[in-house]
Parts: C-alpha cells; structure tokens; sequence
C-alpha cells in the first residue's frame, strides 16, 4: 500500500492546502483578537456612564440632604429652644421636652432617609435629639462636628460614612450652625 503523502500530486494537495489554512487561521485570529477589543471597549464605556451616573446621584442626594441640615440650623424654633436650653433653669427640661417632639413629629418625616437629627451645644454635647439615646453625648471629636462650627451662615458640613454604634447605623454626619 502507497502513502497517499508520498505523490507528487498528495503532497501538491497537502501544499495548497496548507497554504490556504493559513491566511484563515491568521484572520479569524485577528477577527477574535479585534472583536474582544471592541467588545471590552464597550464593556468599559458601559460601566463608565454607570459609575457617572451613580456619581451624580450619589452627589445630588448628599446636596438635597445638605440643603436639608441647612434648613434645619435656620428654623427659629430650634434656635429659640436651643437658646433656652442653653440658658438654663426651670425651663430647660420643657424645652428639651418640646424640641425633641417638634425635631420627631415635624422635622425627621419630612426625610425618610433621616435616621436621626441632633442638636448640639458648642461646646458637643447632644442637648435634643429625636433618638433619646444620644441625648448628652459628647460630639466634639467629630471632625463633621468642628468643620460645622467653622462654617458660615447657610453653610453645612459633611462627614465621611462611617459606622455608627449608637445609632445603630451607616451614617452620614451632616452639620450646620444654628443661626
């Protein structure tokens, strides 16, 4: 029995064979390597407007919940009772009283994401809170706390997430000074 790779006409056959495996095999590698390329290109720029579009609401939900504290530091009635608290004597456990039921019944529905609104003294110390629990802490090594002070009129503070034990939550501090 004869090699059939043996002929002149097998190994002619083996040649123009080879010769056109060849060329196919370099373009569907070049097809495969520029299809990857293209679909990762896609992939990319997909998740880029993602993460953008994460980054502006991300943004936009800590501005409205800054403009929120703000608003809040500008109520009179929380500057009045934060003023009577301050000053003392018979009337303060009835401000504290009533701040803490105007800060739960008027204030915290009006932002379901609110998990809590505290009204510090200057000196850090919680004097009203809609949490009870966190009513006479001390606040003041809070770098949101210090940056709070510093800031002017309509001007807030906004600290970094960070797990809260008291609360029992992720939180971000907002503050604003009580004008």
């Amino acid at each position: 029995m004869r090699n059939p790779f043996q002929s002149v006409k097998g190994k002619l056959l083996t040649f123009a064979l080879c010769i056109s495996i060849m060329p196919i095999a370099v373009i569907a590698t070049i097809y495969h390597l520029n299809a990857r390329r293209t679909v990762k290109k896609q992939t990319l720029d997909l998740l880029k407007a993602v993460a953008e579009s994460r980054k502006s609401h991300v943004l936009s939900f800590l501005k409205e919940k800054e403009e929120r504290a703000i608003d809040f530091s500008s109520d009179a009635l929380i500057g009045d009772s934060l003023a009577a608290i301050a000053l003392g004597g018979y009337r303060k456990e009835d401000a504290v009283m009533s701040l803490n039921r105007y800060l739960l019944m008027s204030k915290k529905p009006l932002d379901p994401n609110i998990v809590a609104i505290a009204v510090v003294d200057q000196y850090g110390k919680v004097v009203a809170s809609t949490n009870e629990g966190v009513i006479g802490m001390d606040v003041s090594p809070e770098e949101v706390f210090a940056r709070g002070i510093s800031k002017g009129y309509r001007e807030a503070s906004v600290g970094q997430p960070h797990y809260y034990p008291y609360l029992d939550a992720d939180c971000i501090f907002i503050s604003a000074s009580i004008t």
